[in-house]
């Protein structure tokens, strides 16, 4: 039963390795999905507020207009404001009018200069993925390897001679 739960454990690190490349498109695909849930969970809302803030960027691929869909165009979460000016000032981004039903979400209209992240988060959160994938992976062969090993021991002290066939000096 060990061996078939570590060749498990190999063929899963194997298959993270190969499929890494597709990576990339569940990213997207999964930050567009969210995105479009983001007025109707309040989920969604911290999440993607935390996101933006936290990895400085805006959207999925193309920044600010990657929100247009989902509170009109021209408008943005207040969490793709680069600093206070952007939320506090009303010649940069001034709040949304109450066309969009919102309760929770401050939403701002894009002014040219606005100080906004620019660069959307698919980017940047598979750079982190990518950044940590190696390092994972490696983790992962090695607890895999470390297993390997433990089970060729037991193997070797079950199959060693028996009490009464060793011999003491």
């Amino acid at each position: 039963m060990m061996i078939f739960v570590v060749l498990l454990e190999l063929a899963a690190c194997v298959f993270c390795f190969v499929e890494r490349d597709e990576l990339n498109s569940h990213i997207y695909e999964g930050l567009n999905s969210t995105m479009a849930a983001y007025l109707d969970d309040a989920n969604m809302v911290t999440a993607w507020n935390t996101l933006q803030e936290n990895l400085e960027c805006c959207g999925n691929k193309n920044g600010t207009s990657d929100w247009y869909p989902v509170f009109g165009a021209g408008y943005f979460p207040e969490s793709c404001c680069q600093n206070s000016i952007c939320t506090s000032s009303a010649d940069s981004c001034p709040r949304m009018d109450d066309a969009v039903s919102a309760d929770c979400v401050n939403a701002f209209q894009f002014r040219s200069g606005a100080p906004v992240f620019d660069e959307g988060c698919g980017a940047k959160v598979l750079g982190v993925f990518q950044d940590n994938f190696v390092v994972v992976g490696l983790a992962g062969l090695a607890f895999v390897a470390f297993q390997i090993l433990a089970v060729v021991s037991a193997i070797y002290i079950a199959k060693g001679p028996k009490p009464s066939e060793r011999r003491y000096s």
